[in-house]
């Protein structure tokens, strides 16, 4: 499975950290499934627009808070990318985030369905 950037994006990203959890609460928690951070002297990851990183792929220069899990089939989760902005103002984007859902097709493949959000803010969920 892939973590992207929007192939939309305005323009290339540095990603600070990445992370995956259930997206439903347990206990008030969410169940974090993988998470990376950039190290204090590593060199961050540079992503054009479209760009991806592959869950459970830990980055030179990064270090890991949570190993990975695997993703159920049937299960929901939220993945979000945090990215390294400069001089942020009111309108930059600070992180991309996703919620997907994970399905099983024959042959024990999986398939990776994002959610969608509607323009008046509605969230059309995938169906796995």
């Amino acid at each position: 499975m892939f973590i992207c950037i929007p192939k939309a994006a305005q323009n290339s990203v540095r990603i600070d950290s990445i992370w995956v959890s259930e997206k439903s609460l347990r206990e008030g928690r969410r169940k974090p499934m993988w998470e990376i951070e950039l190290a204090q002297n590593g060199t961050p990851i540079h992503l054009e627009p479209g760009g991806c990183v592959s869950y459970g792929f830990l980055p030179p220069g990064y270090h890991e808070q949570v190993a990975p899990k695997a993703l159920r089939p049937g299960d929901t989760y939220y993945a979000r990318m945090n990215l390294i902005v400069a001089n942020p103002v009111r309108h930059s984007i600070l992180f991309y985030d996703a919620v997907f859902c994970v399905g099983q097709q024959r042959e024990g493949f999986f398939n990776y369905r994002q959610y969608q959000y509607e323009p008046d803010g509605r969230t059309v969920k995938a169906a796995c």
